[in-house]
């Protein structure tokens, strides 16, 4: 029962309103109004019932005739359970912690009991398993060298009722391949909320016996901005990275690497570019986000994909790391 739902007790025949009782075990403060020639007694919790808890309520009174009231269909006194609300897990974090494990944590709920953390290695597709009950606001596990995607969730608990889902954590696995006779750029996804704040956080992740340049797409430019290692040393522009930056990397050799990251709900802005500079957009989508294909950022930047429905972008691209180029679905193909 909601906590502000009114009670309403409904009597065979008037009461003599001025000897009607009620009886709340735990104690709860009501305001009561009669209705329906004084058959209806609504008791309206003021200000409110407590959250998470068992009620019984007892009713005693006499009829207008001064007959005491009798059992009925219904009993008296009769019991119910208020609703328990439980607020979203916030604040979700996953770190790595090498050489094997990686490391959720989160804020504490009020009033929660313990925290469900649930596993699945694809977000739309599931299966989504729960790895732990806890009353921890951790969780550990040998996840990072598995060799498996894996999407996390976190549910506050409280009265057996789980919350609403916390924000998505993710563990990435990504196979960088290398081909010694051709062009080896990678474009890449981060999370929103990513261990790696600067170029130079990827450089020394990653190391130059894996990787050559780490680049951002600058749109203004149409060119991408280069940290890139040459004659022992990295050189270029060490720059920040920001949430939806389009990045690439340049690989040296096959390696996996594993990134971990939250996202977070964001606004990317797009300005068009006076002829002659072209106007491409390398953006990174959120792990977290919603998008199956092309066709759902299709709909969520135009708000459909019939007819008409490129006034703000004319194509959606991808880059194929295998044959070096990139995938475009333009704009006739949005309706299909």
């Amino acid at each position: 029962v909601v906590v502000t739902a009114p009670i309403v007790v409904t009597f065979s025949e008037g009461m003599d309103t001025a000897t009607v009782t009620w009886t709340f075990t735990p104690l709860a403060t009501v305001n009561p109004s009669w209705s329906g020639g004084d058959t209806v007694l609504t008791l309206q919790p003021s200000p409110s019932l407590a959250e998470c808890t068992l009620y019984t309520v007892l009713i005693a009174g006499d009829d207008k005739s001064g007959v005491p009231l009798a059992g009925g269909p219904v009993p008296n006194p009769w019991s119910f359970t208020t609703v328990c609300t439980v607020l979203p897990v916030g604040g979700l974090q996953i770190q790595r912690v090498l050489p094997n494990d990686i490391r959720l944590a989160w804020n504490a709920v009020p009033n929660a009991d313990a925290y469900r953390v649930y596993d699945a290695p694809d977000k739309f597709a599931g299966p989504w398993t729960m790895r732990l009950e806890t009353t921890a606001l951790q969780f550990q596990a040998p996840d990072l060298t598995d060799g498996n995607t894996h999407y996390y969730l976190v549910r506050a608990v409280r009265a057996g009722r789980e919350g609403p889902n916390s924000t998505m954590a993710a563990k990435i696995e990504l196979s960088i391949g290398y081909n010694p006779l051709g062009t080896n750029v990678y474009f890449f996804s981060l999370p929103y909320r990513s261990e790696y704040t600067r170029a130079s956080d990827i450089a020394n992740d990653l190391g130059p016996g894996q990787i050559d340049v780490v680049a951002r797409w600058n749109a203004a430019t149409q060119s991408p901005q280069l940290y890139y290692y040459f004659r022992g040393q990295w050189r270029g522009t060490n720059f920040p990275i920001n949430p939806g930056d389009g990045l690439y990397i340049g690989s040296v050799s096959a390696f996996t690497w594993r990134i971990v990251g939250t996202d977070r709900g964001l606004t990317l802005s797009f300005t068009a570019n006076a002829p002659p500079i072209g106007n491409v957009n390398w953006v990174s989508v959120p792990y977290g986000g919603a998008y199956r294909n092309a066709r759902d950022l299709v709909v969520h930047i135009e708000g459909h994909a019939g007819p008409g429905s490129n006034t703000k972008i004319v194509e959606v691209g991808k880059w194929n790391p295998a044959t070096q180029t990139e995938h475009f679905v333009r704009r006739a193909a949005f309706a299909t």
